[in-house]
C-alpha cells in the first residue's frame, strides 16, 4: 500500500477530513467559479496554441483533486489521452465519481508527485492547478524535475503559481504578520527569481486571477475583469495578479 512521504503527509490528512465538501467550500462562491472558468480556458489557449487540433495528445494532471481540470481537458480537447495522479483517496474517489458521471475517458492513478510511476518522455503536457504551492522552495524544484522527466521532447509543463506582491504586504503590514511565520507563510508564494529557479528559464507568464478579484467582479463585472487579467501579462502589472501560470517547453 503506497504511503505518503513525510511532506506530504499533512496535506493527505487534511484532504481525507475535508475531501466530502472540499469542491463547494473551495468553488462554490462565484468569484472561484470565475477563476476556475478563466483557468481552462487559458489552459485552452496555451495548449492550442503549442499544438493546434492536434489529436491524441498524453497529458497528465498532478495532483488532480475533484477532477474539475480533468474534465475540462477531456471534454475540450480532440480525443486526448489523460491521466490524472493524485495521493489522495478521497480526491480520486471524487475524481472517479466526475469521470463516471460524464462517462469520459480519464484514468486515475494514485501516486506522489515524488516520485511519477510513469516512463521517462511518456506525456506531451504535465500541468499541475493550485498544487505545488504546498512545497518548501526545494521540494518544488525537485517536483518540476520529475515533472520534466515524464515529459516528452518538446513537450509542455504548466504550473499554477500563487502571485508575492499583495501577500507580502499582508505579512508586513497586517496583523497576519503576527499570527504566521513570514518564511512559512511566504513560502507559498514564491518570488520571481524562486520561480526562475523551480521552472528554469524559458518560461511564459499567464494570469489567471487578479487580487480583489471579488471586488472588481462585484463591481465592473466578468467582462472588465476578463479583459483585464488578459492585460496583467505586461511585466509592470505583474505585482497584481494573485495567480497564474506559467509555461515552458521541454
Amino acid at each position: 500500500m503506497m504511503s505518503a512521504p513525510p511532506p506530504l503527509q499533512k496535506q493527505v490528512h487534511k484532504y481525507r477530513d475535508v475531501g466530502a465538501t472540499y469542491e463547494e467550500r473551495r468553488y462554490g462562491s462565484e468569484h472561484m467559479e470565475f477563476y476556475r472558468r478563466m483557468r481552462d480556458e487559458e489552459l485552452t489557449r496555451v495548449l492550442q496554441a503549442e499544438f493546434g487540433s492536434r489529436p491524441g495528445l498524453e497529458i497528465l494532471e498532478v495532483g488532480c483533486g475533484t477532477g474539475p481540470t480533468l474534465e475540462h481537458l477531456a471534454t475540450t480537447l480532440t480525443q486526448p489521452h489523460i491521466t490524472g495522479a493524485d495521493l489522495a483517496d478521497e480526491m480520486l474517489d471524487q475524481s472517479r465519481q466526475r469521470i463516471d458521471d460524464r462517462e469520459l475517458d480519464v484514468g486515475l492513478v494514485k501516486a506522489s508527485c515524488h516520485c511519477l510511476p510513469f516512463d521517462t518522455g511518456t506525456f506531451d503536457v504535465v500541468v499541475a492547478t493550485r498544487f505545488i504551492h504546498q512545497f518548501t522552495h526545494a521540494d518544488k524544484m525537485r517536483i518540476v524535475e520529475e515533472f520534466d522527466r515524464v515529459t516528452k521532447p518538446g513537450g509542455l509543463i504548466i504550473v499554477e503559481f500563487y502571485g508575492r506582491f499583495f501577500e507580502s504586504l499582508q505579512i508586513r503590514f497586517t496583523s497576519l504578520g503576527k499570527r504566521k511565520s513570514k518564511e512559512t507563510y511566504l513560502s507559498h508564494y514564491p518570488s520571481a527569481r524562486e520561480v526562475r529557479e523551480i521552472i528554469a528559464a524559458g518560461f511564459v507568464f499567464r494570469p489567471l486571477r487578479l487580487v480583489g478579484s471579488r471586488v472588481l467582479l462585484s463591481v465592473f463585472g466578468q467582462g472588465f475583469v476578463r479583459r483585464l487579467t488578459r492585460l496583467m501579462r505586461f511585466p509592470v502589472l505583474k505585482a497584481m495578479v494573485d495567480e497564474y501560470f506559467v509555461v515552458r517547453r521541454k
